[in-house]
């Protein structure tokens, strides 16, 4: 390495776009929507990004074989979960996507589609399902019992068998409120999952070309009002 000599003049090259030739710019790219807003915002700052990720180490090491156009879409959902119940929003990614509802179809609170939208097209989509009934549950528990829903989430992968279906993840959190202090919960999941069509006799099929097929139910059991 060559020693420092203060003798030798340093040049460093700098680069600098007035204010007018940056509204310029500015206007230039405005026909492509949110880009001049956005296009410095680190999703890697997005906390809501930041516990997606996250939820995917999570499943894949508690549950595996995360993948596939069935279990990939509820690992997709099962990590926008994580987010949801971390910082309590029903949006995720709105601050580096610069829009308000964030970076899927719809916001989770009032979603509109079910388990008959499942296809089997983009896991993202199919994975919105499950994190609708997620997000149903973080509404029926309220803020005071978010905590304790994120110990039920949790603690259910533990009885969620490899690759799972829907109704696999939502079996795992029955059994997970069975065996907790909060037995009572049942009919309260039971309600968030047959809201969106995985209810009592609900099935899905993956079809040969990788497309899913769904069975929908929004039937409760007879002991659930």
């Amino acid at each position: 390495m060559t020693p420092f000599n203060p003798s030798i003049p340093v040049n460093i090259p700098a680069v600098l776009v007035s204010q007018v030739d940056g509204n310029m710019l500015k206007t230039l790219v405005a026909p492509v929507g949110r880009l001049a807003e956005t296009l410095l915002r680190d999703a890697a700052l997005d906390s809501g990004i930041v516990y997606h990720e996250y939820g995917h180490g999570l499943t894949w090491r508690m549950i595996g074989d995360m993948f596939g156009p069935v279990a990939g879409a509820i690992g997709e959902g099962a990590s926008d979960t994580v987010a949801m119940l971390i910082n309590g929003s029903d949006v995720v990614g709105a601050y580096s996507s610069g829009v308000q509802d964030g970076i899927r179809r719809h916001r989770y609170a009032g979603y509109p589609l079910t388990y008959a939208d499942v296809d089997g097209a983009e896991v993202h989509n199919d994975g919105e399902i499950f994190a609708a009934v997620m997000w149903r549950l973080i509404e029926l528990f309220g803020p005071a019992r978010r905590s304790d829903l994120f110990t039920l989430f949790v603690d259910a992968m533990n009885y969620t068998p490899s690759f799972p279906t829907y109704e696999d993840m939502r079996d795992g959190q029955l059994q997970a409120v069975a065996n907790s202090a909060y037995p009572s919960d049942r009919c309260t999941f039971w309600s968030a999952y047959a809201q969106f069509g995985i209810g009592v006799g609900s099935s899905a099929v993956i079809n040969p070309d990788h497309s899913v097929t769904t069975s929908p139910s929004f039937a409760k059991p007879a002991d659930c009002p």
